[in-house]
């Protein structure tokens, strides 16, 4: 019996999509393929400098969202009332995702891919991307409603 949605419910799909990617897509055989079409020192260097801005974004959109998440979690302590801490989550991944999402990005891979193999190679892997998130945001749901279910 699936339970109702809730913040520990998004809260824990949205954990599980991020770690499920995370291991499913890095070091992967298409993000391999990417790569090894990469014909110039250019590209290799375009990928490094988005790799880095990725995951200097991730990293202070999750420090931002931590601080703040803090923040109301004291201010609420002072004011008497009760914390959820999956409320807290919720919104620490919603501001991280949020802000890795909109914040304007420098570097794009896509400027460099010159063949069409690489463009396909490229569309594919992301591709694989987006479903890796949605497999582990669908995995999270299951995990969660499968613990709330052992009562």
């Amino acid at each position: 019996m699936f339970s109702s949605i809730s913040p520990c419910l998004i809260s824990t799909a949205l954990t599980t999509a991020m770690i499920y990617t995370i291991i499913s897509i890095y070091g992967n055989n298409k993000s391999q393929h990417l790569i090894n079409t990469f014909t110039d020192a250019k590209q290799h260097t375009k990928l490094y400098q988005v790799r880095k801005e990725r995951s200097e974004l991730y990293t202070k959109g999750y420090f931002i969202g931590v601080f703040l998440m803090l923040f109301y979690a004291y201010a609420i302590k002072q004011k008497g009332g009760a914390i959820n801490y999956c409320l807290l989550l919720f919104f620490k991944q919603i501001i991280t995702l949020v802000i890795y999402k909109f914040y304007p990005k420098q570097h794009n891979l896509y400027d460099v891919l010159v063949t069409d193999e690489q463009k396909r190679e490229y569309e594919i892997l992301s591709t694989d991307i987006s479903n890796s998130y949605a497999i582990g945001f669908l995995l999270g749901i299951i995990i969660f409603n499968y613990f709330m279910s052992r009562k």
